[in-house]
C-alpha cells in the first residue's frame, strides 16, 4: 500500500512540474509536437529516471556512504544522467519512428530526472520506494506534457489579445490543471 501511495503522490499530488516547477520547459516548449512525440519523450524520460535510481542507490550505498564521501552524490547523479541519457537516446533513435529525434539534451535537462532521485536519496528511502517515485513522476510528467498539447491544440490563440499568446497562455494552463492536481490531495486513500 505505501508504494501505491508514493506513486499516486508522485504523479498526481506532489507533480514535480506542476507543484515544484521542475521540468517546466519541456512541458511549455511546444513546437508543433505531437502527442506521440510526447509520449515517447516521456517515456524515455522515466525509463531513464528508473534506470538512473537503481543506479544511483546502488553507487550511494555501496560506495558513497561506506567511504563517507555523500558530498559527491550530487556530481555522480549528473554524471550518471548524462551517460545513461545518451544510451537512452542511442537505443530510441534506432527504433524512433516519430520523426523528430530526442536528443540527450532534451532528457539530461529535465529537471525531474536529477530532482526525484537526489529528493529520495535525502529522505533515506529505500530502492523499490525510489523506483516507484521515478515511475510516478515519469508519467506525471507525461501526463502534464500529453494534456498541456491537447489544451493548446483547442485554445484559439487568434482569439486572444497578444500579451497571452504562447507562453503566458501556455502557463497559465498550468496554473490551471495545478489546481486541478491540487484537488487530488485532500482525496485519502
Amino acid at each position: 500500500m505505501e508504494v501505491f501511495l508514493i506513486f499516486i503522490a508522485a504523479a498526481f499530488e506532489n507533480n514535480f512540474v506542476l507543484s515544484q516547477l521542475l521540468g517546466i520547459y519541456p512541458s511549455i516548449s511546444y513546437n508543433n509536437s505531437k502527442v506521440a512525440h510526447k509520449l515517447w519523450e516521456g517515456l524515455l524520460m522515466t525509463l531513464t529516471t528508473i534506470v538512473l535510481a537503481v543506479l544511483i542507490y546502488i553507487i550511494h550505498l555501496f560506495v558513497l556512504e561506506p567511504l563517507n564521501l555523500n558530498y559527491l552524490s550530487i556530481m555522480v547523479t549528473i554524471l550518471l544522467s548524462f551517460l545513461i541519457a545518451h544510451i537512452m537516446t542511442i537505443i530510441s533513435n534506432r527504433g524512433s519512428k516519430y520523426g523528430k529525434k530526442i536528443s540527450s539534451n532534451d532528457i539530461v535537462s529535465n529537471s525531474i530526472v536529477l530532482a526525484v532521485i537526489l529528493f529520495s536519496i535525502d529522505l533515506g528511502a529505500t530502492l523499490p520506494s525510489i523506483m516507484t517515485a521515478a515511475l510516478g513522476a515519469g508519467i506525471g510528467y507525461t501526463l502534464v506534457s500529453t494534456l498541456l498539447i491537447y489544451i493548446i491544440d483547442v485554445i484559439d490563440e487568434d482569439s486572444l489579445i497578444q500579451a497571452f499568446r504562447g507562453v503566458p497562455i501556455r502557463l497559465l494552463s498550468l496554473g490551471l490543471m495545478a489546481l486541478a492536481f491540487w484537488g487530488v490531495s485532500g482525496i485519502s486513500f
